[in-house]
């Protein structure tokens, strides 16, 4: 459940209504599906603005950085009183990779949390990396939030609840018949969720509109921007950019597919250092992402250096660090 957060002095019904254990306040919204893990966390932060912060002044954000975060700082805010309010907010953002190991001094103060903070660790990782750090195991009374790839059934039920929650409907085969199109992440398939309901008329999600405007070469098209890219083809990189604002693609949308393929690229090229008889299916197995993707990277990843790679990621990471930090 989502925070219901009815204030009762002592808190012990408060912490019941927020669904997590009446010992701690702490909550761990983690896994590889970036999209609802991202959209999880917003939901549970508007929650806490409309109940606990109406002054504006109770909410406390570390995104992570090319230095970290500095774990202090962050425990530091944790601990701060609330400013005219029962409740603080303290999310932090990817804290695992700056804290390898956890000292005992560290562990002493992360188990004195206030009661009146709220704590939401957010980490966009492995479920079963995160889940094996110091840190996750010393919050033992917490509450979890686990978001790993969807894959079969498990996503075929996500997309139809995305549809029935923005008031659309779609029958079983034309899921079937969009599930197989998209063949995409979370962020792709909810930016073609979108294109589809703005266009059914009703609500209804038909087979022709499904047809129509999903972009069947949503994902094809950043292979191919790949390909441009490593070819120093600057036009042909712009016409491709401009096709997809054409289809209606966002430029974050756009952005966070780039970054996504750069760090599959260098995922799959150190695959292939280390073993270079590896298959399609080992691709998907290791990374799980869907073998028509596993695929397509694999042959991309083979017209690549090492190098090359992890020049085109640390471009990514910087222009995502300066998008997010405006420096």
């Amino acid at each position: 459940s989502y925070f219901a957060l009815d204030t009762v002095s002592g808190g012990s019904r408060d912490r019941k209504k927020l669904g997590v254990d009446e010992e701690t306040m702490i909550i761990w919204v983690y896994g590889e599906d970036a999209f609802r893990l991202r959209a999880k966390v917003r939901q549970l932060r508007e929650a806490f603005e409309k109940k606990f912060d109406t002054v504006g002044m109770n909410v406390s954000v570390f995104p992570a950085s090319a230095e970290g975060i500095d774990a202090h700082e962050v425990l530091q805010a944790v601990m701060s009183l609330p400013f005219l309010s029962e409740k603080r907010l303290v999310i932090v953002r990817d804290l695992l990779a700056s804290i390898k190991k956890p000292d005992a001094n560290f562990l002493e103060r992360w188990a004195r949390i206030p009661d009146s903070t709220i704590f939401i660790v957010q980490e966009t990782g492995e479920t079963n990396v995160v889940e094996k750090h110091p840190l996750f195991l010393a919050s033992t009374a917490a509450h979890h939030y686990a978001f790993p790839i969807l894959q079969g059934a498990a996503r075929d039920r996500w997309v139809r609840e995305e549809i029935a929650s923005r008031g659309g409907s779609i029958q079983p085969d034309v899921l079937r018949l969009f599930v197989e199109t998209v063949d995409g992440d979370s962020w792709t398939t909810h930016q073609e969720i979108e294109k589809m309901l703005a266009c059914a008329q009703g609500g209804v999600i038909t087979r022709a509109i499904v047809s129509e405007l999903v972009n069947v070469n949503a994902q094809g098209n950043i292979f191919a921007l790949m390909d441009a890219i490593s070819q120093k083809n600057k036009a042909l990189v712009m016409q491709l950019l401009e096709s997809q604002r054409a289809f209606g693609s966002e430029e974050g949308y756009l952005f966070h597919m780039l970054a996504r393929q750069a760090r599959l690229l260098l995922c799959v090229r150190s695959l292939l250092d280390d073993r270079v008889s590896v298959t399609a299916s080992d691709v998907a197995h290791e990374l799980k992402i869907p073998p028509f993707v596993a695929g397509k990277t694999l042959s991309q990843a083979r017209a690549y250096t090492r190098a090359t790679c992890e020049h085109l990621h640390d471009r990514v990471f910087e222009s995502d660090r300066q998008i997010k930090t405006g420096v």
